[in-house]
């Protein structure tokens, strides 16, 4: 029973039926999406049932926080939910009749229940019991129903456009024809051209082409083929023969045809390779001929056709092979051939086709075979062929112009199926469409570029999805197209001048929502806008008598009675009016600054309802308006008259009433103004340079109050807190991941999440309570350009708006998906002393590099091979022991070393994906810096020891010299005494003084020269004849 199996294929579907009444759903888990489609039984005839379907809304609920849905007539109501809910309350708010399905995952019996009076159990393939009377044919109706909502389901889950981003020679590829693309082992990308090969790493190309002087390059730059065996080696078909190819060492080795040579290759062009799951390669021919190669012996074993046996080999292109899960080998041929499938143990040939009447065999152009051993299989202008081997059937599929649910194209380039075994398909002309089985239909996917939305892809030559799901595309002249899977996360709406429903102006300055969940939109130029949720189109309110006095809307606020205040500019009678919905009219007050009660004001910038009803207008110039909405009067505060309120500037960006119904205001240049009501003062909040505890800066755009009363400031230098007791400011700037300075718009989401909107273009989404950004850019489908001050607010369900000089974006923080895919760290450069050096094959294995003390300025270069907005990816990284710390480089992938002393290091890297999910293991490589001979410690022992020996030896020979010295002149002075002993020779004499001539010519006294001259001494006395002579006086006493 066909309504049973699609049953069982969404057991949490529930249906309800109400009247007039507001249902409440609720869901225990995380954030859940709803359907909610109201439809009206026109007629009903033997059970089965005609239905209109009336509205399809989108409802949205989180754990806990129940949302509510006003039916408004007497309606069926059905409630599509996600198989992934934990489970699923619905209630009324009053006693209608309704139907509860309720499922278990771990049960194959489905049972739906009428609050106890009727109970069934549905299973596949069984027969259901029928009630009679209503409960009957509402069962039946759902039934039927579910039938249909299940094939919707299973369709709506398939995209009708991909916003593709291109890479093209421009950014560094080698050619703009993609032939094939592949991911290897350690997550590089590689790109087959018309001009040879590329590797790219989601920042940076290599480019691998032919180089006529060098041996070791590609052999020609035309490849057709490319597969990557268990080892890493890279195997290359070209148009001039293949090649083998060690992307470590960057060396290409050849395999020429040789006539000569019966285990070569049996061809120079090689058009298709296939790897199979023994480890050896099948190698087809352009000219014909078939070759299994053992990479290991490097050998080749040729297969040819055989005119004398028709099971022999195809003598045409063979175009592409593929493996079946018996390890049969299936192969594709151009030139009006049959599918041929060959087995690998016997060797044997046979050929399966279905040739239609008038038309010759189909030229296989893909060939994809699924886990069943189902063969799908695309031909050139004969559309797409289904063949089971189980039962011999075939089916065709071909473009039929009158059904939009057929193939978009008779001539298919390439095939590829996803986990959910939908089949992609590349066209020629008819671009990409996917083939759901579960409906049997085609589905066009329109490839738009994301920087020209008006180009349509339309040819499609490859389809590859990476490891993280992103899916990549090869064309034939516009390069690679890549879609990430978390891009255009943000709806986005902005005027397409070909569709007149659509948002009329791209400049937005404000926006409001009104009580019936509809946002109003003021623009520059564009006057007024109304978008409705539920139908997705913008009604316009341009500049008319009736209507605005200006096209250029600034500020709007809905108050408490309905009516919609709009703020202008460029206003020739009045820059506020209001909206009375009734009549669809605009009230105009004028700008009066002549009458005391009057409005003054040319341009305004706020408006906020207090509490008592009073509407205060905040302006460009005239500082605040209070309107008496029962009186319409004015009352006005400037800051000209400071003594009286203290009012700190007459331009005024915002107005909040908080949960004490104290009003705050921000202004551009003065600061956060508090009002006192009891006193009529304000109280103002300036920047100090000085003091912390200050706000950060004197612009204040918007104000925004989260779920425990705290206020957040958006200013010109960055995001700041203000306690619930209002006395402490905490800042937040870019250093603490803010994604820029200026704070334009503030909002928060049912999680406690705030949105940031910023002046650079880019949201932030802040944690309070981990103090952790998250940050999303263009390329997550916002409007790109800066968003415009206090331009956000938030829908009834929980949606948030935020405006910008190019466009509205509209997120749905619970439909945000993280990407979760950790990528691998790759280093992709070293340089030694600014010179390339080769890394591998140290990395890969572990082994410790050695470098010389020659060699010790180092830099590293490294990549996080994610490419899901890969300009997000992070880095952090450090040399132990050098650093025990990491350094976080943000996006910078390089780190550089000088002057590093010898030792043992590892330099470690680490990093993250587009949001923020670390690889904490990262990559490192270790090496060794060795110290200079002189330096080594087997030096310093020598060195020390052959010191001591020659301390030893030079103490040794100087008591040896001193000895022989001592010896030496011991003898000479024995000799020398010797000599002086006895005075020999002529010794010159004084005849008259008696004194002696030394050797110097001096005079000498006897005695004095004898001293000198000998060991003599004297002893002086007198003679006798002397005393006779010289002392007569003294002679006789004596005698």
């Amino acid at each position: 029973m066909p309504a049973l199996r699609h049953f069982h294929r969404n057991p949490h579907d529930q249906m309800v039926t109400t009247k007039d009444e507001k249902i409440v759903v609720q869901t225990s888990g995380l954030h859940h999406n709803f359907f909610i489609e109201t439809v009206m039984i026109d007629d009903h005839n033997a059970g089965f049932f005609s239905h209109k379907t009336l509205e399809r809304r989108r409802l949205r609920t989180a754990a806990d926080r129940p949302q509510e849905y006003h039916c408004i007539n007497s309606l069926f109501i059905i409630v599509l939910t996600h198989r992934e809910m934990d489970s699923c309350k619905i209630a009324s708010k009053g006693n209608p009749s309704y139907v509860v399905l309720d499922s278990r995952d771990d049960s194959e019996d489905v049972m739906v229940s009428f609050h106890g009076k009727y109970h069934f159990h549905l299973v596949p393939n069984r027969s259901v019991p029928f009630p009679c009377g209503a409960a009957g044919l509402l069962i039946c109706f759902f039934f039927f129903r579910l039938v249909s909502t299940s094939q919707a389901q299973s369709d709506s889950s398939i995209p009708t456009v991909l916003p593709v981003e291109r890479i093209t020679m421009e950014n560094g590829i080698s050619g703009n024809q993609i032939r094939k693309i592949h991911q290897d082992r350690l997550g590089f990308l590689w790109f087959v051209t018309n001009r040879g090969l590329t590797k790219f790493n989601g920042s940076d190309c290599i480019i691998y082409q032919n180089q006529w002087r060098n041996p070791d390059s590609l052999s020609n730059n035309q490849i057709m083929s490319l597969v990557e065996d268990e080892n890493g080696i890279f195997w290359i078909g070209t148009e001039e023969g293949l090649n083998r190819f060690d992307s470590r060492k960057g060396i290409f080795r050849h395999y020429f045809h040789d006539p000569q040579n019966p285990a070569g290759i049996s061809d120079n062009f090689v058009q298709s390779i296939l790897k199979d799951r023994q480890g050896n390669l099948w190698i087809g021919m352009r000219n014909g001929g078939f070759n299994r190669m053992d990479p290991a012996q490097e050998s080749f074993q040729q297969f040819r056709h055989d005119p004398n046996n028709p099971d022999s080999f195809p003598t045409g292109e063979i175009k592409c092979l593929a493996e079946d899960p018996t390890g049969n080998i299936w192969i594709g041929v151009l030139g009006n051939e049959r599918l041929t499938r060959f087995d690998p143990k016997t060797h044997k040939v046979s050929h399966f086709g279905l040739q239609l009447p008038g038309e010759n065999l189909p030229d296989v152009t893909s060939l994809l075979i699924e886990s069943s051993g189902v063969i799908w299989y695309g031909t050139w202008d004969q559309g797409l062929y289904r063949y089971d081997p189980a039962d011999g059937s075939y089916r065709n599929f071909r473009i039929q112009p009158s059904d939009p649910h057929s193939i978009t194209s008779n001539i298919i380039h390439c095939l590829f199926m996803d986990e959910k075994k939908r089949l992609w398909i590349g066209t020629r002309g008819g671009g990409l469409c996917i083939f759901d089985p579960e409906t049997e239909r085609f589905h066009p996917v329109k490839m738009v570029w994301k920087t020209e939305p008006n180009h349509v892809v339309t040819t499609v030559l490859d389809i590859y999805q990476d490891t993280a799901g992103n899916m990549w595309f090869g064309s034939l002249d516009e390069g690679v197209y890549y879609y990430n899977s978390n891009q255009g996360q943000f709806q986005y709406f902005k005027n397409n001048p070909r569709d007149p429903a659509s948002l009329y102006e791209n400049l937005v300055y404000a926006l409001s929502r009104d009580r019936d969940g509809a946002i109003w939109i003021g623009t520059d130029g564009g006057g007024l806008n109304r978008y409705d949720p539920k139908t997705g189109l913008f009604t316009h309110y341009k500049n008319n008598p009736s209507h605005l006095d200006s096209n250029s809307v600034v500020s709007l606020y809905e108050d408490r009675r309905g009516n919609l205040w709009v703020g202008s500019w460029l206003s020739r009678k009045g820059a506020l009016s209001r909206f009375v919905r009734e009549t669809q009219e605009f009230c105009l007050y004028p700008h009066e600054p002549t009458r005391s009660d009057g409005f003054h004001g040319e341009i305004v910038r706020a408006i906020r309802e207090d509490h008592t009803g009073m509407i205060w207008i905040g302006t460009e110039g005239e500082g605040l308006n209070v309107l008496n909405p029962n009186t319409e009067t004015f009352h006005h505060y400037k800051p000209q008259t400071p003594t009286q309120n203290g009012l700190s500037d007459k331009f005024i960006w915002c107005i909040h009433e908080d949960y004490s119904q104290t009003l705050w205001i921000g202004t551009n240049s003065g600061g956060l103004n508090r009002y006192d009501r009891a006193q009529d003062r304000f109280v103002v909040y300036l920047a100090d340079p000085h003091n912390p505890n200050s706000l950060m800066n004197n612009t204040v755009y918007t104000i925004h109050e989260d779920c425990e009363n705290a206020l957040w400031l958006g200013t010109g230098r960055g995001l700041t807190r203000l306690s619930p007791d209002r006395t402490e400011f905490t800042h937040f700037t870019v250093e603490d991941g803010l994604a820029d300075m200026v704070v334009k718009g503030i909002l928060e989401d049912a999680s406690g999440y705030l949105w940031i909107s910023t002046e650079n273009g880019n949201i932030s989404r802040f944690d309070p309570q981990t103090c952790q950004f998250l940050n999303f850019d263009h390329s997550s489908g916002l409007q790109g350009r800066e968003f415009t001050p206090n331009c956000c607010v938030k829908g009834l369900e929980n949606e948030l708006y935020f405006g910008g000089l190019d466009g509205l974006n509209c997120i749905w923080p619970g439909e945000l998906t993280q990407n979760t895919y950790i990528p691998p760290i790759v280093f992709t450069a070293f340089h030694v002393m600014d010179k390339p050096y080769p890394i591998e094959p140290w990395v890969s294995t572990g082994k410790t590099k050695t470098l010389s003390y020659r060699e010790n300025f180092l830099s590293f270069e490294f990549v996080a091979l994610n490419y899901t907005q890969s300009h997000k990816n992070q880095y952090a990284y450090r040399l132990v022991p050098l650093e025990d710390n990491w350094n976080y480089s943000r996006h910078r992938r390089y780190a550089r070393y000088t002057s590093l002393p010898p030792g043992e290091y590892t330099f470690q890297v680490k990093g993250s994906n587009n949001d923020g999910l670390w690889n904490e293991q990262g990559a490192a490589f270790h090496f060794v810096i060795t110290p200079p001979f002189w330096a080594t410690l087997q030096f310093r022992i020598f060195a020390i020891g052959l010191l001591v020996m020659f301390l030893a030896m030079g103490h040794y020979r100087r008591v040896r010299m001193m000895q022989m010295q001592h010896d030496q002149l011991k003898s000479e002075v024995e000799h020398a005494l010797a000599e002086i002993k006895t005075l020999r020779g002529i010794v010159p004499i004084c005849s008259y003084c008696k004194k002696i001539r030394d050797d110097q010519g001096y005079w000498e006294q006897l005695e004095s020269y004898i001293s000198e001259h000998s060991n003599a001494e004297f002893s002086h006395g007198i003679c006798p004849e002397c005393l006779k002579e010289h002392f007569p006086d003294f002679k006789d006493p004596i005698e």
